[in-house]
C-alpha cells in the first residue's frame, strides 16, 4: 500500500446540517487536511466539503445510524471501486460495527483500518474486538488509559484531541450578557440548572439553555425545568431555546458556558460546544469529572485559566456566582480560552496528528 492511496472515511454521510459531534469532527478534519491528501467519504456529491473530494452518494441519516444504514456503507467498502483502500472509521464503539470492520479489513483484499472512537465511554467493553483493527484513536487521555487497562496494547492506541477552526467572524466588542448551557438534558443536569438559575436571580446575567430533544428522559427533564423555572422564564431571566442551528450568536452573548454532566456518554469526550465556545472567547465551568474535565487539565499544563471546575457534590450555582461577580477574571479567562484552542485544540493540529497516523499505517 502506498501513501498516495486515498483513505475512505467511514461515518455518517458528511453533509449539512452538522449537529452531532461525529459529523463535526469529520467535517473539521476534512477541511483542515491539505489539498493533496485525497479523501473519499459518503455524503452529497453535489456539495463536497472541498472541490477535490470524492463523495459517495448517501442520504442523510438520523443522529444514530441504523444497522441497515451501516450495512449499506460497509457493502460499498466490499465493492470493486473501494477494494483494498485504507479505511478510517468513525462509527461508535459497539460490537456490530467492530465486527463489520474486521470483515472489511480482509474482504475482498487486505486493507488498513484505523478506528477513531469520538466517544470513548464504554469502549473498554469491546477492547478485544478493537485489537483486530490496525490502530485506534480516542479523543482523550482518559479514554486511552481505559482501553490500555482493558488490554489494548499501548502502541495500538493513540490520543488525538478534537480540533476546531479559528472563527473568522468574531465581533470586536461582544456584549456578554448570559450564562450559557448547550448540551443534553437529564434529571441530574436539570437539577443543576435550577440551582444555577436561582444563584443568578439577583445578578444581571440571563441563563440561556440550548438543548436538543433526545428521548423520554430529555422530555421529562425539560417538563420539570419548565415548571420549576416558570417565573424566571416569564421574566426573561431564563430562556429555553431548544436546538439551535447556529451557535455563534449565543456564544458571543455568553460570559461563561456550563458543562453540568458527570459523564460524556454519547458525546465526543471533549464536546465541540465547549471547544467552539472557547474559540470565540467563552470560558467554561465544568463539572469536575472525566473525560470533560481533561479540558481544564490541558489548560493548567499550558499555564492558562480558561474556566473553573465545579464540585459534583456541591451546588454549582454558588461556585458560578463567585466567578460571574468578577468581570475582569471572566474577560481574562476568555482570552486564555482562545489561546488554549490555538495551542492544543485547533483543527490544523488535529489534522497534522492524523496525517502522521496515516503515514505510519501506510
Amino acid at each position: 500500500m502506498t501513501a498516495e492511496r486515498p483513505w475512505v472515511l467511514l461515518c455518517k454521510p458528511v453533509r449539512a446540517p452538522f449537529r452531532d459531534g461525529t459529523s463535526v469532527l469529520v467535517r473539521n478534519l476534512v477541511q483542515a487536511l491539505p489539498a493533496e491528501h485525497r479523501r473519499i467519504y459518503f455524503g452529497d456529491p453535489s456539495a463536497p466539503l472541498r472541490p477535490d473530494d470524492r463523495v459517495l452518494s448517501a442520504a442523510a441519516m438520523a443522529y444514530q445510524p441504523t444497522l441497515t444504514d451501516k450495512a449499506r456503507m460497509f457493502a460499498a467498502l466490499l465493492g470493486p471501486r473501494l477494494a483494498g483502500l485504507p479505511v478510517h472509521s468513525f462509527f461508535a464503539a459497539n460490537r456490530s460495527s467492530a465486527a463489520a470492520l474486521v470483515v472489511a479489513r480482509r474482504v475482498p483484499l487486505r486493507r488498513v483500518v484505523l478506528q477513531t472512537l469520538p466517544a470513548s465511554t464504554g469502549a473498554e467493553t469491546i477492547a478485544g474486538a478493537l485489537r483486530r483493527v490496525d490502530h485506534v484513536v480516542v479523543p482523550s487521555d482518559w479514554g486511552r488509559e481505559r482501553l490500555i487497562e482493558a488490554g489494548l496494547p499501548a502502541a495500538r492506541v493513540s490520543r488525538i484531541y478534537p480540533g476546531v477552526p479559528a472563527p473568522t467572524d468574531l465581533p470586536e466588542q461582544p456584549q456578554r450578557e448570559s450564562v450559557l448551557f448547550a448540551g443534553d438534558l437529564d434529571e441530574a443536569v436539570a437539577g443543576h440548572l435550577v440551582r444555577v438559575a436561582r444563584a443568578l436571580e439577583r445578578t444581571p446575567w440571563r441563563l440561556d439553555i440550548a438543548t436538543r430533544p433526545k428521548g423520554e428522559g430529555h422530555q421529562k427533564a425539560l417538563a420539570w425545568l419548565e415548571a420549576e423555572l416558570a417565573s424566571a422564564l416569564a421574566a426573561g431571566r431564563v430562556r429555553l431555546l431548544g436546538e439551535v442551528s447556529s451557535m455563534a450568536e449565543l456564544f458571543d452573548a455568553a460570559a461563561i458556558q456550563l458543562y453540568l454532566a458527570d459523564h460524556a456518554r454519547r458525546k465526543v469526550d471533549l464536546p465541540f460546544a465547549l471547544l467552539e465556545g472557547m474559540a470565540r472567547g467563552v470560558p467554561a465551568a465544568i463539572l469536575d469529572a472525566p473525560p470533560v474535565s481533561e479540558l481544564l487539565a490541558c489548560a493548567a499544563q499550558e499555564g492558562l485559566e480558561v474556566g473553573v471546575p465545579l464540585d459534583p457534590q456541591s451546588d454549582p450555582g454558588e461556585a458560578l456566582r463567585a466567578v460571574v461577580d468578577d468581570p475582569a477574571r471572566l474577560e481574562a479567562m476568555g482570552v486564555a480560552a482562545r489561546e488554549l484552542i490555538r495551542r492544543r485544540f485547533s483543527a490544523e493540529i488535529m489534522a497534522a496528528a492524523y496525517l502522521e497516523r496515516y503515514a505510519a499505517l501506510s
